[in-house]
């Protein structure tokens, strides 16, 4: 609404070519891009041939007048002059139809809007940091959630450690061997206990990571075509996976090989990006045709445990700058590999409480986000 600052100054010499204004003046842009802007000059000054300034108005009016050209920015802008530069001439200017209140309904008018913006502008504030108080209050919930505290724990639940035997039994590449909470001392980057039925394991003991395809540049396209096959990009890899904005490519390149097809349930991870954005993860659900994933990111599988609570533990990790710190920086990129990731440390609980977990994890952000649609 005011004008306060200036960019240039200039020379007694230079006030030959401008005019100057008192502080208080009501302005409006008359040519180029931002035609027909008011403001109030909060400052003496001078002006140029691209603003035209309301001389002798009564104080008491400024603001009214303000406020009413400040409605027909888009009008002065649809006045056809024929001319490829807008402008708006003191003769056109002139000749606007300005409806005139008593001067005490102009006052009031003016102070109303005023108020109105205001009160706009402090929900925008309001829901900014609602939003950002919602964002704190996730990140906080699957912080107890793999810490044990957010929901109670079974003491019928199959103990962890028993799962994770049988898991690695299961893989016959497994030569690792499970700790349980009675002996921490082999994770070192671990700073809190969990309950006695959980235990810790390498994300490499229930997980395995498949590598993205690669190919030439010149091998994709942004066009769908039935016979090529949509491929995900680290750029997909969002809160939730997008979809709409997929490469495509030639089924050639994924060497037949099935791995390199993705399946509900997977957690797609962006591997390459920058500090900040490496780790983040999405999860597959609902995909029930081909589709693959490029060279910039990571597919992990969960073995033997809910994927859902792998994901989530991956999401609190990635909030925590778990990934940032274990990335490896060049240029303007920040990598994070399969090796780096098994060898992180993960708390495990009871398969029953992982789904339990889950549910609770959904519910409350089911809930929060309700709170946000209604804003």
């Amino acid at each position: 609404m005011y004008v306060n600052t200036y960019q240039y100054t200039i020379k007694e010499a230079g006030l030959v070519k401008t005019r100057f204004i008192k502080k208080g003046t009501l302005l409006l842009t008359n040519s180029g891009a931002t035609l027909g802007v008011p403001k109030i000059c909060g400052i003496d000054a001078t002006i140029n041939d691209g603003i035209a300034a309301f001389l002798d108005l009564d104080d008491n009016q400024i603001e009214y007048l303000y406020w009413f050209l400040e409605s027909q920015t888009q009008n002065m802008r649809n006045i056809d002059q024929g001319a490829a530069q807008p402008n708006l001439n003191t003769d056109i200017i002139k000749d606007f139809l300005i409806p005139i209140p008593p001067l005490t309904e102009q006052k009031r008018i003016a102070s109303e809007i005023k108020h109105l913006f205001s009160v706009i502008d402090s929900l925008e504030e309001n829901k900014i940091s609602l939003e950002q108080f919602i964002t704190q209050t996730k990140s906080k919930i699957l912080d107890l959630a793999i810490r044990g505290k957010l929901i109670p724990q079974d003491p019928n639940d199959e103990p962890a450690s028993v799962l994770l035997e049988r898991i690695k039994s299961e893989r016959s590449d497994s030569k690792k061997k499970s700790k349980n909470t009675g002996d921490n001392s082999h994770y070192q980057n671990l700073e809190w206990s969990v309950p006695s039925n959980w235990c810790w394991c390498l994300l490499s003991d229930v997980c395995t990571f498949e590598r993205g395809i690669t190919f030439p540049s010149t091998a994709k396209t942004t066009l769908k075509e039935e016979h090529l096959l949509p491929c995900i990009r680290t750029a997909n890899v969002q809160e939730e996976l997008e979809l709409e904005d997929l490469w495509y490519i030639d089924p050639v390149y994924i060497k037949n090989n099935t791995e390199k097809l993705v399946r509900n349930g997977d957690i797609i991870m962006s591997s390459a990006n920058s500090r900040e954005l490496v780790g983040k993860t999405s999860f597959v659900h609902n995909v029930d045709y081909n589709m693959t994933f490029g060279g910039f990111v990571l597919n992990i599988r969960a073995r033997g445990i809910e994927p859902k609570y792998l994901f989530y533990l991956l999401r609190c990790y990635f909030n925590n700058g778990i990934f940032m710190t274990e990335s490896t920086q060049t240029t303007n990129i920040a990598n994070i590999n399969a090796t780096v990731l098994g060898n992180l440390k993960m708390p495990l609980p009871p398969i029953h409480e992982q789904k339990k977990i889950v549910q609770t994890i959904e519910k409350l952000f089911r809930q929060l986000e309700s709170i946000v649609v209604e804003l």
